[in-house]
């Protein structure tokens, strides 16, 4: 759930680093450290990537893997809801 709630928040500010390299760095490389947690492959290698585009300073193609990452979290945060709920039935009928 703190991951559901946080992360749209770090992908807000990744769209709007997008012309601060340094920034989008930061805000990747946070990211990325929350994904791998969960084992969200898919958007760590996004995350990866708009990393090193921020450390490198070349941030023309950042946009267009904005764009892929919030599809692709779109994609994640479904299964993890799905996850999620599962777990909760499975807990309620413990009990």
């Amino acid at each position: 759930d703190l991951f559901l709630e946080s992360a749209p928040t770090r992908l807000l500010q990744i769209r709007q680093s997008v012309t601060d390299p340094k920034q989008l760095a930061f805000h990747a490389h946070a990211l990325k450290s929350m994904c791998l947690n969960l084992g969200c492959r898919q958007v760590v290698d996004i995350a990866q990537r708009l990393e090193s585009l921020g450390k490198d300073g070349k941030t023309d193609s950042a946009p267009e893997q904005i764009l892929e990452l919030e599809t692709v979290f779109r994609q994640t945060k479904v299964q993890l809801l799905i996850l999620r709920d599962k777990e909760l039935t499975a807990a309620s009928h413990q009990i």
